[in-house]
């Protein structure tokens, strides 16, 4: 019915949002581990982003860097890495485009399962969704990634910023009409 609305995405921190920042962040872990006890040393464009900020000269420190993070902080951490993966992949860094590619796959299957919810043959067209959070603002490869899968699913589409107290305020009103706070 009109005025129906949908929700998904990641809302609690610590449970997992397919193509969220904090599945972002634990495949690249995953990854530089895999790395790391295989003794193949980081590319120099992804290495630039993840092996800053005291997180160590190599992929070996790194891994040790990950594993020393303080319980509570350690998914909040893990999840900061979403935006050096997506530097790295807005240059052109083939392992932090794989990284994101699959990030989009998740996040594309989130759309179609909210899209098909609805009756689409009774919505007005365009349906709107909306992209949200901090790997997915601007003009990042995720975001240009999610946008061009739209696309190539369910046509045009109209990528617009909205300021995030109007969002927040849409996004409250939202959760009233479902009844959720």
């Amino acid at each position: 019915r009109l005025g129906e609305a949908k929700v998904s995405g990641g809302h609690i921190v610590g449970v997992d949002d397919g193509g969220g920042a904090l599945d972002i962040g634990r495949m690249m872990l995953s990854q530089a581990i895999v790395m790391a006890h295989g003794g193949r040393a980081i590319s120099d464009g992804l290495g630039k982003y993840l092996l800053r900020d005291g997180r160590g000269p190599d992929i070996k420190s790194f891994v040790e860097w990950a594993g020393s993070l303080p319980a509570e902080r350690r998914h909040l951490l893990i999840a900061g890495l979403a935006t050096s993966v997506d530097a790295a992949a807005s240059e052109g860094e083939a392992q932090a485009r794989a990284i994101l590619d699959e990030a989009t796959y998740h996040m594309m299957s989130t759309v179609n399962s909210c899209l098909s919810q609805f009756d689409c043959k009774r919505l007005p067209n365009p349906i709107p969704v909306a992209l949200v959070g901090g790997v997915l603002r601007g003009s990042s490869y995720l975001r240009q990634s999610v946008i061009s899968r739209l696309v190539s699913q369910v046509g045009p589409v109209e990528d617009r910023t909205v300021d995030r107290h109007v969002l927040k305020a849409c996004a409250q009103i939202g959760f009233s009409l479902i009844g959720e706070s």
